[in-house]
Formats: structure tokens, sequence, C-alpha cells
């Protein structure tokens, strides 16, 4: 799902890939690798009053490309790789539950450029309750602004 997502987010032009990074899944015996590993890092887990050990540790690795979308993507592909990822949580939710999910981003255009953002708003189109918030609104054509129902804060001290 967050493939076809980031495909069509894109034009088409990046494969994006995603890896499940475990610090003990591919040990013979996981359960005894992360008593090990916690056991290890207990004094230091004290000190820091934190654990350092475990699957909330646990990362996914994002290639675009073939390359590792942390260091090499710019801000864009990185933006969009991860608003891939959202797209293709909503859907599986919808798909779970039965129902529609309500999307809810906050400034998620600022670091895309017009073409994504314009493909962006494509996607989630007028199917999905959507709520972003901005501080530019120019972001966005002034037929989706005419659709959507507008809410300003007004201004801040």
């Amino acid at each position: 799902l967050a493939r076809a997502a980031h495909l069509s987010l894109t034009g088409g032009r990046e494969e994006l890939r995603l890896r499940y990074v475990s610090q003990v899944a591919d040990a013979p015996d996981a359960y005894e690798a992360l008593l090990a590993r916690l056991s290890r890092a207990r004094s230091e887990d004290l000190r820091r009053m934190t654990t350092t050990v475990g699957i909330h540790r646990d990362d996914i690795a994002i290639t675009i490309d073939g390359k590792e979308a942390r260091t090499f993507a710019s801000q864009g592909q990185q933006r969009s790789a991860v608003l891939s990822l959202k797209l293709a949580q909503l859907e599986w939710a919808g798909m779970e539950s039965g129902e529609a999910p309500i999307l809810m981003l906050d400034d998620v255009m600022s670091e895309l450029d017009a073409g994504r953002r314009g493909a962006f708003l494509q996607l989630i189109g007028d199917d999905i309750q959507t709520v972003i918030t901005t501080t530019n609104l120019g972001y966005f054509t002034d037929d989706l602004l005419d659709r959507a129902k507008v809410v300003s804060m007004g201004e801040t001290c």
C-alpha cells in the first residue's frame, strides 16, 4: 500500500522500500537475545532512567531508489515517503474498521514542491475527511479552498 501511494505521490518516478530493523529479531532465539541485551543494558538504563533495548527501539529503514532516505533524500522526498506511509495506514485502517478514518496532518505542505502538493491533494480527494494545519493558504488551490472549511486561529501575541 505504501509503495502504491508513494508512486502516485511522486508521479511514479521513485521506488520506496521499507525494511523492519530489529535489535534481536534475526537472532536464532530472539527472546533469549532480548533478555541478554536487557541484562547488559540494565545499569545504563537505570542511570538514564529509560529503557534502551526493546522493540520500541526497533526501526523501519526507508529507501528511495535504493538509497537510505534518512541520509540521501531531500526534505520533499522524505516528507513524501512519510505521507505515503500515512496514506497506507489510512487505507489499512479503513479496510480493518469498515469506517472512513479521519486524516490529520500538521503543516504537511511546507516541505513539498508544487507538484508533490498537487499530487498529494489529488490522492486524498473529497472522500477522506482531512484536517490540515498550515500557516500558508497559498499552498492550496482556490478550488480546494472553496470546497474546504477554513478556520483561522487569528493573530497570536
